[in-house]
């Protein structure tokens, strides 16, 4: 997600490594960041500490493409903007019926369509109290 918009959502069925990682998410994420950031202004692209975020494949791609990371502290949901936005996303699963694992993946494709650019702008706007809140150790 951006300060103004969600990216494309990519579903994936199996265990992740760097390479699968990579490979499920290149074909959306590269033409995302063409098309909604110039390469002149500076960007970071923020993840968790998953492994197959950290592994060497992922950083390895990650540098080549340019797309600079933000450093993260060890489980710090809190602090991810990305993870609010999933709070955000579970609560509204609530008014769905779900059945089956389509029925999730539709759900979810559905409210993460109708994400507002002003909720983009209120969670990631809120990154800098959080981190004030993470250097201050609360």
């Amino acid at each position: 997600m951006t300060v103004k918009v969600v990216s494309p959502l990519v579903f994936y069925d199996g265990r992740m490594n760097g390479p699968t990682y990579i490979s499920a998410n290149e074909p959306v994420l590269l033409p995302f960041l063409e098309k909604k950031f110039d390469r002149d202004v500076t960007c970071y692209y923020v993840q968790d500490n998953a492994p197959c975020h950290k592994s060497a494949f992922s950083m390895k791609w990650f540098k080549k493409n340019k797309i600079n990371l933000l450093d993260w502290p060890a489980v710090s949901p809190d602090f991810n903007v990305i993870e609010n936005l999933w709070d955000i996303i579970d609560n509204k699963l609530n008014d769905y019926r779900l059945n089956n694992v389509n029925d999730l993946q539709q759900a979810i494709l559905e409210i993460w369509t109708k994400i507002s650019n002003e909720t983009c702008e209120n969670l990631v706007r809120s990154m800098p109290r959080c981190i004030k809140k993470m250097r201050l150790g609360k």
